[in-house]
């Protein structure tokens, strides 16, 4: 986002930055560009942007993974860098002790292509993990994979996320593999159509980089993947690719065959995930689909599996989730089904939010052992 004042002729920009934001502030009478390096927590979400009619202060909103979003003041007059901000509102916390509170390294780990310059492709993931985490007493990793495809995971505050560190004591990871926004054209394509499975390899090169970790575990890793919508998708596809070194998986709301779901989702979405997924009505293309897809693999999915959904989601249908349980429930393993018919895609009502945070702190405790724990 971008704010001019007219007063001052100050303008200032938000840019984003490996999934956190800068601050930029350009002088119109200087001509010059600098970053405002206040004093801010890092990383950050970087939000609504308006001037004081003096021009020379800014109110902000400042949102990151130790508090929720609050608004601030920052004074431009000081010097050119600007000044601290001062905080204006503080969210409620419900009591927590907000120093407990974590925040995440951003880590990258090397994929299976190679660049121009000879070296492996990175990819950015942010790491959470406890405070006690280490090679005497390792925890086990929750990969959380966002969806879209094309969105970004960003660590603004996510109040499960500091459950499931604090109280459980898992660490998390997120990662922005292939085709996500944030870090230019060239890799938002990168796992377009054909390329689809490319962002999948994605997580199994992050298993990898994961059972080199001594605080996770090294080898003895205990692994398990969550996400939604499209991340549901990865959820399932990694579970029957990489199942050998997983012991779960956690989807909401997930596509399991791109076939099903281009046929049946919304015909006002249909033409956008063509663009993304491919055209089913092309014979080719829809039987590479269809090759691809968890369900046509169904059989080798053989860790638990917890499926949430909303009965009314227009734009993943229910069928997708429950042609994926039936599939797996053949193969005589758990699946957890949770569906709720006043919900869409995802849960938006605190009644089934909360029944579904219950149900999900048991099955991970369930899965990675963490019952006598």
């Amino acid at each position: 986002s971008v704010e001019l004042s007219h007063t001052s002729g100050n303008v200032v920009a938000v840019v984003k930055d490996d999934g956190s934001h800068r601050l930029m502030r350009l002088s119109l009478s200087g001509r010059r560009l600098v970053e405002l390096r206040s004093s801010m927590p890092s990383p950050v979400i970087l939000t609504g942007l308006v001037f004081h009619p003096d021009g020379q202060q800014l109110a902000i909103g400042i949102d990151c993974a130790t508090h929720p979003s609050d608004a601030y003041v920052l004074d431009l007059r000081n010097d050119e860098e600007g000044s601290t901000p001062v905080r204006w509102s503080y969210s409620e916390v419900g009591g927590l002790d907000t120093q407990q509170f974590v925040a995440p390294s951003l880590v990258r780990y090397p994929t299976f292509d190679v660049l121009g310059d000879g070296c492996p492709r990175m990819i950015p993931a942010f790491y959470y993990y406890p405070a006690s985490a280490s090679a005497e007493k390792p925890v086990p990793v929750m990969v959380y994979i966002h969806g879209g495809p094309e969105s970004q995971f960003v660590p603004s505050f996510i109040p499960s996320f500091q459950f499931i560190v604090n109280e459980l004591n898992i660490a998390i990871i997120a990662p922005n593999v292939r085709g996500s926004s944030g870090y230019g054209k060239s890799y938002l394509l990168l796992d377009n159509q054909r390329k689809r499975e490319d962002s999948v390899k994605d997580i199994g090169l992050l298993i990898d980089w994961i059972m080199a970790q001594p605080e996770l575990g090294g080898k003895q890793a205990r692994v398990l993947v969550d996400g939604g919508s499209y991340g549901g998708y990865m959820v399932l596809a990694s579970l029957v690719h990489f199942g050998d070194r997983l012991l779960g998986g956690m989807e909401r709301v997930g596509i399991s065959n791109f076939v099903t779901f281009l046929d049946n989702t919304k015909p006002y979405r249909k033409h956008l995930r063509r663009q993304e997924y491919g055209d089913e009505s092309d014979p080719d293309m829809r039987a590479f689909l269809h090759e691809i897809s968890p369900l046509t693999r169904a059989s080798e999915i053989r860790k638990p599996l917890f499926i949430a959904q909303g009965l009314n989601d227009p734009r993943v249908p229910a069928s997708e989730s429950e042609q994926i349980k039936e599939r797996v429930r053949e193969n005589e393993v758990p699946v957890w089904y949770m569906v709720a018919s006043d919900e869409g895609h995802g849960f938006k009502k605190k009644v089934n939010i909360d029944r579904y945070r219950i149900a999900q702190v048991m099955f991970l405790r369930k899965v990675l052992g963490l019952s006598d724990e």
